[in-house]
């Protein structure tokens, strides 16, 4: 009997030890973050809002680190709210790597929404899309809708899509 339980015993440690590494450091930073919502509630209004602030540039830095003269999405899924300027739409034909015959690009510039609470926008930035896509954007901006959601679904040119709709606060 006493072997039996050395051998479960002996189980239960080669088990914890065999614990993928991720796990461990999960669960440390749980307990990190339980103890933390404590503290942070001591901050001051000031702090919270420079805080705040601060990572909204961040954010903003992150999402503009490429080129920040374009709006990019992240490939995957991605949202953003965009403010745009119906003025400065224009066409162009792009040339395009692996691709011999230049295509027709819609060219929309806007804004996005960094700080919904606070009413932050980024520069006015340019977002080439498709005709496909564009008719969608061109629709709803002829309705008088010019912030819209734009949800954007897929990882390359070919199996991209946009979901475009009407912003509303």
């Amino acid at each position: 009997m006493q072997a039996t339980s050395n051998k479960l015993q002996a189980t239960k440690v080669i088990s914890y030890s065999l614990q993928p590494r991720g796990q461990e450091r999960d669960s440390k930073l749980a307990n990190i973050n339980e103890s933390n919502e404590v503290e942070s509630t001591k901050l001051s209004e000031e702090v919270k809002n420079k805080l705040l602030e601060l990572q909204a540039e961040l954010q903003q830095n992150s999402n503009n680190s490429e080129n920040n003269n374009y709006i990019k999405f992240k490939q995957g899924h991605d949202f953003k709210v965009m403010k745009f300027e119906p003025e400065k739409i224009h066409t162009e034909y792009v040339q395009y790597p692996n691709n011999p015959k230049p295509t027709l690009q819609y060219k929309f510039y806007a804004s996005e929404l960094i700080d919904k609470k606070q009413n932050r926008w980024t520069k006015v930035r340019e977002w080439t899309i498709s005709p496909t896509w564009a008719r969608s954007v061109i629709s709803l901006l002829l309705k008088g809708f010019f912030t819209l959601e734009v949800t954007r679904t897929g990882s390359d040119r070919n199996d991209t899509s946009y979901n475009v709709v009407p912003f509303l606060e």
